[in-house]
């Protein structure tokens, strides 16, 4: 059981932080920069849908997850320097579980009144977060909301950078730059996942941004593995259209070897 709530808390970790290849040659630079940024309209809303597949084996534990979560930011306003108010709403989840003794199959949309563990999960459909999110992605002060969510006040760090995968300069095509992110996702087990973005093309007015990096955990549950993925985001808005995560990474939980290998996919439909 302790191997299955750590999963789910770094599942939802991992949703919050998403925000390939083709034949051929890799584009070449362009000789002109872009600045990406967070620029969203205010009073629009813009929806994501965020699917996680997920392989575990941890011992008696083995299994897999599937959960998809639907959200929905509200932009309340955005103010001369651009910083953007925003309100995410937790709209739906649809969760397919199987690890060994634990079953779980909900769907928010149908099951109204889901028990055991289903109903644990389900705790944040139908709530909600605001913030403040400067331009550089990076969110300003206190997040409100987070004491409606399991484990909420772990969430802080999580949702400080859930937007920060933008340069901090304007970048050409193959130009690279660095991303921290910590996260408690656990009180035991503090996450730092560090990660390299390039600007791989520019298509239609969408810069296709490729990712590579580490994750580590300290504390009592040590973990360690790789990220990498793919992530189209809009030139103007630089709201992020789609994309693909993928995980592996293991270690030990409570002295049991755990390995995990993710994959995430992300939709603006």
């Amino acid at each position: 059981m302790q191997t299955f709530r750590f999963t789910l808390a770094l599942t939802l970790a991992a949703c919050l932080s998403l925000q390939v290849g083709c034949g051929g040659p890799d584009p070449e630079p362009r000789g002109e920069k872009i600045q990406l940024r967070l620029n969203l309209k205010k009073g629009s809303t813009y929806k994501q849908y965020q699917g996680m597949v997920m392989d575990v084996d941890a011992g008696r534990e083995n299994g897999s997850m599937e959960i998809g979560v639907g959200v929905s930011v509200n932009v309340l306003d955005v103010d001369p320097t651009g910083m953007h108010r925003m309100k995410m709403n937790f709209d739906s989840m649809k969760v397919n579980m199987d690890m060994g003794p634990i079953q779980v199959k909900y769907d928010s949309k149908t099951d109204k009144n889901p028990g055991g563990i289903a109903r644990e999960m389900s705790a944040i459909v139908g709530k909600s977060l605001t913030m403040n999110v400067a331009p550089d992605g990076m969110t300003v002060g206190e997040v409100e909301g987070l004491a409606n969510f399991p484990g909420g006040a772990d969430l802080q760090q999580t949702m400080e950078r859930m937007f920060g995968m933008y340069p901090d300069r304007p970048v050409d095509i193959r130009d690279s730059w660095t991303k921290t992110m910590n996260a408690k996702v656990n009180p035991q087990m503090p996450m730092t996942m560090t990660v390299v973005y390039t600007l791989y093309d520019r298509q239609n007015g969408k810069a296709i941004l490729r990712f590579t990096g580490d994750i580590k955990t300290s504390g009592a549950m040590v973990l360690s593995g790789t990220v990498e993925g793919e992530l189209t985001v809009d030139e103007v808005t630089g709201w992020v259209n789609d994309g693909t995560m993928s995980m592996e990474y293991g270690g030990k939980i409570q002295g049991q070897q755990v390995d995990y290998e993710a994959k995430v996919t992300l939709t603006d439909k």
